[in-house]
């Protein structure tokens, strides 16, 4: 749940819903979604806050942040991907 929250690709209510449908335990759940979003949450009230100064550091900061994780969670994917082709 928590590698799916991050990647920004799946909406959240199409993934709460097919955690819903699966085996998945409610503290997973909770716990992967509490993690999964945070970054998402504090990059977005980043960016919010300094909409005033869009040519700041500030602004930019979040971006990268942003962008970060969404790569991340691609690498990690494709990794997890072939070592379960394995």
């Amino acid at each position: 749940m928590l590698i799916m929250r991050l990647s920004y690709i799946f909406p959240y209510y199409a993934l709460s819903y097919a955690a819903g449908l699966s085996k998945m335990r409610y503290i997973d759940f909770i716990s992967g979604t509490m993690l999964g979003i945070l970054p998402e949450f504090f990059a977005y009230s980043m960016i919010g806050k300094n909409l005033e100064h869009p040519f700041s550091k500030g602004i930019y900061f979040p971006i990268i942040i942003v962008t970060v994780i969404a790569l991340l969670t691609y690498f990690i994917s494709k990794k997890s991907k072939k070592l379960l082709d394995k």
